[in-house]
């Protein structure tokens, strides 16, 4: 009998105005952080050549790219997830070049002009860290990217359609949110409306 009863008080809270709207508040505090989480390397995103085989533009002989290249002239560049900075430097054919570390994957930006982060540094998604450019082994500005998934090469546009389908997801999530809350303020009114809201 008490288990029901709880259940019963705990429908009561969910259905109830407060109740509901504390619940898409806090979905809606969710999908922003979601949003937030996630971030593009560059303002606008355009490849110029793919991960796997290419024909070298140095020698003109088939090779495999072992990352992606992305259109930049001297642009910022962003870190697309929250990690740290594994590392900085320079070699002949990386340039200057940052590596990240997300969770289980290393990310690694190349050919930069700049770089804006040091060893260790911690980042978060969207943060600036250098600025690309056409250092190392290079034809002309752009960003390169590599990445790893605990050591082994992966094709970095899946992490590019990663962010994408996050961002998407919520964005659509937000708006369905919004909704609600112009369908709470036709119920309730805007004044008790936004009293719910304001309440966590």
């Amino acid at each position: 009998m008490i288990r029901f009863l709880s259940f019963l008080l705990f429908l009561l809270c969910c259905h109830s105005p407060m109740g509901m709207a504390q619940g898409k508040k806090d979905m809606k505090d969710y999908w922003i952080d979601k949003y937030l989480s996630v971030s593009f390397p560059l303002e606008s995103i355009r490849i110029n050549s793919t991960f796997g085989s290419r024909v070298d533009p140095f020698t003109g002989k088939h090779k495999q790219h072992k990352g992606l290249d992305l259109r930049a002239r001297y642009e910022e560049v962003l870190s697309m997830f929250d990690g740290y900075v594994k590392g900085v430097g320079y070699d002949s054919g990386s340039g200057k070049y940052i590596t990240m570390q997300y969770g289980d994957y290393t990310v690694s930006y190349c050919h930069l002009s700049e770089i804006w982060v040091s060893d260790n540094q911690k980042v978060y998604a969207g943060d600036p860290i250098g600025i690309s450019g056409t250092t190392g082994r290079s034809t002309g500005p752009h960003l390169h990217i590599t990445c790893r998934l605990r050591g082994r090469l992966e094709d970095p546009y899946d992490l590019l359609l990663y962010i994408k389908e996050t961002r998407e997801k919520a964005i659509k999530a937000l708006k369905i949110s919004a909704m609600f809350q112009t369908a709470a303020t036709v119920m309730y009114g805007p004044k008790k409306t936004q009293m719910i809201y304001n309440q966590r």
